[in-house]
């Protein structure tokens, strides 16, 4: 693990930080996500900063595509640079010093062995990236809605579908083998897509529309809306599916609850209460468990479906970003995107069998390779895609992909 920040470092950063000409570029770890009147992210530079220590007073006028969360530390705005944004000598010195201090594990070669496409949606640039896995070569980056959040990949790799959460109210279809989009779902009447899943059979997706507070099911090779179900409950923001597809379970995160959904039936069963403002989740096959990430307690809960009985509970999160089960239901994946940590533990007995520590890479989406053993990882704050052993702990190396990436998904298509 590497969380180097020495106390020469920090008294250079103050000292040459106290310069009044000096524009310092907004600071990752000091940034909070704003969307502009389209609902795109924006940065704007923190100026005249007279040292590291008063970061954290220009939070409200600096953004990041990261959500409801600030941190500690600095990285410099390639944005503001664009623009013109004029940087001194010194200021250059003390962006690049911050980059080196705050960085995770950095492996910057490509993984051996993999094969198939990666497509990563990046939620600042709107756009998707598709990325051949054996070269890591960028093939292609075709355009999405507004602010695309999750994706989805079909079983056989032909097909992706991916939200577009705030301002875009919409699916993004994307033909891999192609590399092209498919049609673009409107979803005006059900605003603020979110979770997304392939129900059996893949030819259709169960959204999660946190703007109505509905599940609906969506054909996405027609465009048809085919059912939608009220979750009784505001923010209904991710979604969890059976194996069969007979029941959903999506994460309420202004209800602090979960609603269980007879999809069949199309009609919500019950609402269970969780600790606060739930966000990620997850079932296994049988959907006899359901993992449960509360962001305002720090916990990660497994709950009884058929009457919210908490089965076991995982503590020490700071923002449990997504929890994702290995397909033997062996291992339980939690990026923490606030701590910036990788957790990985058995998912019978909840050991945590080891930690990777990404600080100032912003860890977020997770999608397994074939093997079961190789994670995808999305760190939003350094534009690339993390590969990890979770098995040894052991990062692989990693890929470039595009601007604030989160949700992925992984082809087996070649495509380059």
């Amino acid at each position: 693990m590497l969380r180097a920040t020495t106390g020469s470092a920090w008294t250079f950063l103050s000292a040459i930080s106290r310069s009044p000409s000096i524009r310092i570029a907004c600071p990752a770890a000091a940034r909070r996500k704003r969307a502009d009147q389209k609902g795109r992210i924006g940065h704007v530079p923190c100026e005249n900063a007279d040292s590291v220590e008063t970061f954290r007073q220009h939070d409200k006028r600096c953004v990041a595509p990261i959500e409801h969360t600030s941190y500690d530390g600095c990285e410099s705005d390639s944005a503001a640079i664009r623009q013109g944004e004029a940087m001194t000598t010194s200021a250059r010195i003390l962006s690049s010093l911050c980059l080196s201090m705050l960085a995770g594990p950095v492996i910057s070669q490509v993984p051996e062995g993999l094969t198939g496409t990666l497509i990563v949606l990046n939620k600042a640039g709107d756009d998707a990236s598709f990325i051949d896995l054996a070269s890591g070569e960028l093939v292609a980056t075709l355009p999405t809605g507004d602010d695309p959040h999750e994706l989805i990949v079909t079983d056989d790799g032909r097909w992706a579908i991916g939200t577009n959460y705030r301002g875009g109210n919409s699916l993004t279809v994307f033909d891999i083998e192609n590399l092209s989009v498919a049609r673009t779902i409107d979803l005006s009447a059900h605003p603020q897509p979110h979770g997304v899943l392939l129900v059996p059979g893949q030819e259709r997706v169960i959204v999660t529309a946190e703007g109505s507070s509905q599940l609906i099911v969506v054909d996405f090779h027609g465009g048809d809306i085919e059912t939608s179900i009220e979750t009784g409950q505001p923010g209904s923001h991710m979604v969890a599916l059976s194996e069969d597809g007979s029941m959903a379970f999506t994460a309420n995160t202004q209800g602090n609850s979960v609603s269980v959904v007879d999809v069949a039936a199309a009609e919500t069963l019950r609402v269970l209460d969780v600790p606060a403002r739930p966000e990620a989740i997850t079932t296994n096959r049988s959907a006899t468990d359901v993992w449960v990430g509360s962001n305002d307690e720090g916990t990660v809960s497994v709950i009884d479906p058929a009457d919210g009985r908490v089965r076991r509970q995982l503590a020490g999160f700071s923002w449990p970003y997504r929890i994702l089960l290995t397909e033997d239901e062996r291992y339980v994946v939690i990026p923490d995107a606030r701590s910036e940590v990788l957790h990985v533990f058995d998912a019978e007995s909840g050991e945590e069998l080891g930690k990777l520590d990404f600080s100032g890479s912003g860890p977020q989406g997770v999608a397994l390779y074939p093997d079961d053993r190789t994670l995808f990882l999305s760190l939003s704050r350094r534009g690339k895609v993390a590969v990890v052993d979770i098995e040894t702990m052991q990062v692989l190396g990693e890929y470039e992909a595009g601007s604030g990436p989160d949700g992925i998904g992984f082809s087996m298509l070649q495509v380059r």
